[in-house]
């Protein structure tokens, strides 16, 4: 995470994938209304593909009301340090400021309004449409057909009988939630509002009881933007951890015990660069761009793709000139590398301080990204609890 220090945090930026649980119905405008069979139908909303996709508004509104039900939860034992407002209160029903609505407090906003806006402040916090990744065919498309039932009498009340249209369980979106100056505690927060929101706690659109509208939210890519006192703009990337395939552990421990050496952790491209060539080496192969290329593809996975997923140059010529750069290794005029002599590499996993190349690309996970805010959270609303790094 960025220091504070010497680093204003400027915004973030959070992608990730929206995966339908449940059946999930968000109903288009009443006036555009199908019909089959004679009986009204309420669609599904769509783009001007025709594509179903969902609100942003929809996500934005169900991760609110999970900020607002967790402080309230949690307002007793935070002293006050963080609150939330009652936005359908007013100054009659109680003097407290938790029961009136922040467009009615002169003071500063509540911690959600502060974040998602009121009448008085703008939102810091915006979600984009989020957009279908799966194929669409309308054949995918299902009514699902409801009818009020009078308890009393027992039978079903007179033109109560709707039908709705609901695409199926499995299909995948992609949203993107932006923030703006966030703290620890406010991404925190908004973590921990997700997850209970994948939990079911929360569900989306309309039809909830009868089932619909449960989602699990999983992070992609997390990118916090922050300018430092010289007004240089830096970016740090989280990223999912990698699950190493089980083939190529068995692999690696394999060639790990004919080099003598332990296999190092992507983190740290030098270790892993200086991997690779002891391993051409012993091989008796050229240590060229190509071979080093080949190896990182074949033994660490680091195809062109997985390259550009991990904010590494596409090509590995871009790597190792970054490396011959910060003297990690040398190169002949034959186009061969090897180790500079000055230079000796961590092969623990860990991030040597001797390789400036290995601090850039050294960083946490999204999960141990979303461990500190959250713990930072904690501190606020339990002070006298100690964190937890597995929060």
């Amino acid at each position: 995470m960025m220091a504070k220090g010497d680093t204003t945090r400027v915004s973030c930026s959070l992608r990730g994938t929206l995966l339908l649980v449940s059946g999930l119905h968000i109903g288009c405008a009443p006036g555009a209304r199908g019909s089959e069979n004679g009986a009204a139908i309420t669609r599904f909303v769509r783009d001007h593909q025709g594509r179903p996709f969902i609100p942003g508004s929809t996500l934005r509104g169900a991760i609110r009301f999970q900020c607002e039900r967790g402080i309230r939860a949690w307002s007793s034992d935070s002293g006050g340090s963080i609150w939330t407002c009652d936005p359908i209160g007013s100054p009659g029903k109680s003097g407290e400021r938790a029961r009136i609505p922040c467009s009615l407090i002169k003071a500063a906003p509540c911690s959600v309004c502060g974040l998602f806006g009121s009448k008085r402040n703008t939102s810091r916090l915006w979600i984009r449409d989020l957009n279908l990744s799966d194929p669409w065919s309308e054949s995918l498309s299902q009514i699902r057909s409801t009818l009020g039932i009078s308890r009393s009498k027992r039978i079903g009340i007179d033109s109560s009988a709707r039908q709705v249209e609901m695409i199926p369980a499995g299909l995948k979106f992609s949203f993107e939630v932006l923030v703006s100056e966030p703290e620890d505690w406010e991404l925190g927060l908004l973590f921990w509002a997700m997850d209970e929101i994948g939990g079911g706690i929360c569900r989306l659109g309309g039809g909830r009881r009868l089932g619909l509208g449960h989602v699990a939210l999983s992070m992609d890519r997390l990118e916090v933007l922050g300018v430092g006192s010289n007004l240089k703009p830096r970016t740090e990337v989280y990223l999912p951890k990698i699950e190493a395939r089980k083939p190529k552990e068995e692999a690696s421990e394999d060639v790990s015990t004919k080099l003598g050496i332990r296999k190092p952790s992507t983190d740290d491209m030098s270790a892993v660069v200086h991997y690779c060539l002891r391993m051409i080496e012993s091989e008796g192969a050229k240590a060229d761009a190509g071979e080093i290329g080949k190896t990182l593809a074949e033994h660490f996975g680091l195809t062109k793709k997985k390259r550009q997923e991990l904010g590494l140059p596409e090509k590995v010529s871009g790597i190792l000139d970054t490396l011959v750069a910060d003297n990690v290794l040398q190169k002949t005029h034959l186009g061969r590398y090897g180790i500079s002599p000055g230079y000796t590499p961590h092969i623990d996993g860990g991030v040597g301080e001797e390789s400036v190349a290995s601090k850039e690309l050294g960083r946490l996970t999204i999960d141990e990204f979303a461990a500190n805010c959250k713990n930072a959270l904690i501190g606020l609303v339990f002070p006298d609890v100690e964190e937890d790094s597995n929060a």
